[in-house]
């Protein structure tokens, strides 16, 4: 346990930052590695995407169903993960589905993983317009309503 105060008083404000820290298997410390920024959130992409954004995100797919309004939508990784992750998503209310030709939008009522890789990850959207087989349809996270919505995809280590 490492505590610190320069003023012996207690507050939100009290700082402590600690920087240039590596961790390391064994008993001899090794040269010290810096890595780029961009490289580093190269690598840890394999462990955990997220698309947070202020801005709306848009993922292309398909209608397979027209009778129970159901569509599939491909998700691409922008790193191969470490292995196939899992979903989750928050605020599913400000998530909706895009139909083209005619062009409408529908809320989404339920969001689930139908199949995933260490490329990409297919998502099974329930929707409740109908639209026929084939159709082109955009799933739309509104990420600029509520700033924390978020598609997330963790590829974590297990503990």
């Amino acid at each position: 346990v490492f505590i610190w105060n320069n003023d012996k008083t207690y507050s939100a404000s009290d700082l402590l930052y600690i920087t240039d820290v590596q961790l390391e298997p064994g008993p001899v410390a090794t040269e010290f590695e810096y890595v780029p920024v961009d490289v580093q959130e190269y690598r840890c992409r394999r462990y955990f995407y997220c698309n947070a954004s202020t801005q709306d995100r848009f993922f292309g797919g398909q209608n397979n169903d027209a009778t129970f309004g159901t569509s599939y939508v491909l998700v691409t990784f922008p790193t191969q993960t470490r292995v196939a992750p899992t979903m989750s998503i928050r605020y599913l209310r400000f998530v909706d589905m895009f139909i083209s030709v005619p062009f409408s939008t529908t809320p989404i009522t339920a969001l689930t993983l139908a199949g995933s890789t260490v490329n990409n990850s297919l998502l099974q959207a329930v929707h409740t317009a109908s639209a026929t087989n084939g159709q082109v349809v955009f799933l739309r996270l509104l990420n600029n309503r509520v700033p924390q919505n978020a598609l997330s995809f963790s590829s974590e280590l297990g503990v």
